[in-house]
């Protein structure tokens, strides 16, 4: 919602330049504050209350409640300033970090150490690149908004040189997570690159039409088959 806003205050969004303004189509802009607005004090009441609960051993998960709170504030009122200067991947993937970081917190009832950065940095990876994905696809109506995004800068073509090697680096990392821990389950989670591989070939050849949810689509059986892998060697182990 803040990025639909701040595109609209900034002139972004505008029937000249922009084709995809499906929300201010069906929004106004005074409605959408309203949303902005309840969302944040929802956030809020909630991590207040969370944070009653938290008393004696649990006392450490209150602050990591906070902080993960005051990272997705940070992260939704920043993304969009930093996308327009080329680093909104960066904020986007600071974002997934805090929000897989409170999860770690819940489920292994302690803060997150170097395991979770081992294992959470290739689901990082990989959704930023669907991210970058989608920044592609846009890649003509941001050069029209005046918007520098890093695959505005790069070009259509090296930004799907790019894109794809950052896939190449996803499941570089697959491997070797799989190999350290011994997991070898995990290398199941390949079976998506050929999908990929067709993926980025229709990108160099033109072809951008829901880019960014065909990478996911390419990408995300691995996705699932990585976490999945992952459970499994946590009970045999």
């Amino acid at each position: 919602m803040i990025n639909s806003y701040v595109d609209y205050v900034t002139g972004v969004d505008d029937p000249k330049t922009s084709s995809d303004r499906t929300l201010f189509e069906r929004v106004s802009v005074s409605t959408l504050v309203k949303f902005i607005v309840f969302s944040v004090l929802v956030m809020s009441i909630l991590t207040h209350l969370l944070t009653r609960l938290c008393s004696g051993e649990t006392e450490w998960l209150g602050r990591m409640f906070v902080m993960s709170t005051l990272a997705s504030f940070f992260t939704s009122f920043a993304y969009t300033h930093f996308k327009y200067i080329a680093m909104g991947q960066i904020i986007y993937s600071f974002g997934i970090y805090g929000i897989m970081s409170i999860y770690y917190c819940l489920f292994a009832n302690q803060p997150p150490d170097l395991l979770f950065f081992q294992l959470s940095t290739p689901v990082v990876l990989q959704l930023t690149t669907c991210l970058l994905a989608g920044y592609h696809r846009d890649i003509d109506e941001d050069k029209k908004a005046g918007i520098k995004t890093i695959c505005t800068i790069l070009g259509k073509s090296n930004s799907i040189y790019f894109i794809g090697f950052l896939f190449f680096c996803y499941y570089l990392m697959l491997i070797f997570i799989s190999l350290y821990f011994k997991n070898y389950l995990m290398l199941i989670t390949l079976i998506s690159v050929v999908d990929v591989y067709r993926l980025l070939k229709r990108g160099l050849n033109g072809s951008t039409q829901r880019f960014n949810f065909e990478a996911f689509r390419a990408s995300g059986p691995s996705y699932f088959l990585y976490i999945l892998s992952i459970l499994i060697h946590g009970k045999i182990n």
